[in-house]
């Protein structure tokens, strides 16, 4: 899957801001479907979404894509309960909840917010 694998780019130095737009966009997904269907999954989703807010502000500062241990696990996790959502979830849900994302990502937001997700 693209996601782990652009996780892994930030782990060996290679990363770039589509891995990390990757990474923001999955996160979200993630965080939407946790909100809707998954509510044990929140937590999990938040403390990603964190992560990606902390890489970005390092990028800000050093130019440089790339993750801290605690980051990369956090997202790790996330990644894996994402892929367990997915498998869970109809097709109908997924689909709802990737619109959600879209029409978010078209508004200005804070970086590392997670979603707020209706019930």
């Amino acid at each position: 899957l693209v996601p782990h694998v652009d996780l892994e780019r930030f782990r060996t130095g290679t990363a770039d801001a589509e891995a990390w737009s990757t990474l923001a966009t999955r996160v979200n997904w993630g965080a939407v479907l946790a909100g809707r269907h998954h509510p044990a999954a929140r937590a999990l989703m938040a403390e990603a979404a964190r992560s990606l807010a902390s890489i970005h502000a390092r990028h800000a500062r050093t130019t440089q894509w790339c993750t801290s241990g605690p980051e990369f696990t956090a997202l790790s996790d996330a990644l894996v309960v994402i892929d367990d959502m997915q498998r869970a979830c109809t097709r109908l849900e997924l689909h709802s909840a990737l619109q959600v994302v879209l029409r978010e990502q078209a508004r200005p937001s804070k970086v590392g917010e997670t979603m707020e997700v209706e019930a």
